[in-house]
């Protein structure tokens, strides 16, 4: 298995908004888009919406390295986010960091 340090990552954020909150959540998470697109390391960066719940949100991201996800960590933008969305999810935000095992999209055409 690789380092993760230094290679290409991925991460899955899943924020659930109250009840009635729905429009507030969407805007706070909208709010850090393009300021995290910015960012050197990042290499992407998607708000989406659940088509069936539109209470549930996910940030799908990219970036060059761990190493510059923990950078987004201590950013502005990633600190006003963090605290504006708490009041306004019923759960913390879910976040998975992963590794593409398969970055070119190749799995299964042999």
């Amino acid at each position: 298995m690789m380092s993760d340090a230094k290679q290409a990552i991925h991460v899955i954020a899943e924020a659930i908004a109250k009840p009635g909150q729905e429009d507030a959540l969407y805007r706070t998470l909208h709010a850090c888009v393009a300021p995290t697109r910015a960012e050197p390391g990042n290499r992407g960066y998607i708000l989406h919406q659940d088509l069936d719940n539109a209470a549930r949100f996910f940030l799908y991201e990219t970036w060059v390295s761990r190493e510059a996800l923990n950078e987004h960590f201590t950013t502005p933008h990633f600190k006003t986010l963090d605290n504006d969305a708490k009041p306004l999810v019923g759960r913390e935000l879910s976040i998975a960091v992963l590794r593409a095992f398969d970055e070119a999209g190749l799995l299964g055409s042999g």
